[in-house]
């Protein structure tokens, strides 16, 4: 038995298509969390890496729980690749459900100061309770420190489709329905980081 368990261990540590899935997604949880229309079951931070002068890209994502939010569990676990390579310089792209609250924000400015020569970019299908002043201090603060905010536009659901999510049905996914939803949302995030309060337009 214990040779047979050897012998499938070895299997899933050499066979590249169950590697590959290790850091894929079901696209029925894409489906439910990558939505701008309602509210995420759980933030989800798919995410790659790429660094300098290199022909790699790292994939990976990772979820919130019930002890911390998915940035943090980006910064104390999923990292480690970065700091095993601290002085080359690389840029970071996140895709959330959410957008970083005010104490996610704080620590991710507080990680750019330890890794200066990370590069982060990072885009959310919705904004995390929008109307709070200091999510939206989190948002400008994390912008001051180089750091790229945007909305997810169609683009960025079908590359994150083609490239995270297993077992799709379809390498196509374009969800046009997305477009208001992604509109009023970049306009709120204008809006917030040109310190302009969303509800004086309305939102």
């Amino acid at each position: 038995k214990r040779h047979r368990l050897l012998i499938f261990w070895k299997h899933i540590r050499m066979d590249p298509q169950l590697q590959e899935e290790r850091w894929r997604i079901e696209s029925e949880m894409f489906r439910t969390n990558y939505t701008p229309r309602r509210h995420p079951e759980l933030t989800h931070l798919l995410y790659y890496i790429h660094w300098d002068r290199s022909p790699n890209i790292w994939k990976q994502w990772c979820t919130s729980n019930h002890e911390q939010h998915a940035e943090i569990n980006f910064l104390e676990n999923d990292c480690e690749v970065i700091n095993r390579r601290r002085t080359r310089p690389c840029s970071v792209t996140w895709f959330l459900s959410w957008s970083p609250c005010s104490s996610c924000s704080d620590s991710i400015i507080e990680f750019l100061e330890e890794h200066p020569n990370v590069m982060l970019d990072i885009r959310f299908s919705q904004l995390f309770n929008s109307s709070d002043r200091q999510n939206q201090e989190g948002l400008r603060a994390l912008a001051n420190h180089g750091v790229q905010l945007s909305v997810m536009q169609l683009s960025d659901y079908r590359y994150c489709w083609r490239t995270f999510v297993l077992h799709q049905r379809s390498r196509d996914y374009w969800p046009r329905n997305f477009l208001p939803y992604i509109q009023d949302y970049s306009q709120e995030l204008d809006a917030i980081l040109d310190h302009y309060s969303p509800h004086y337009y309305g939102w």
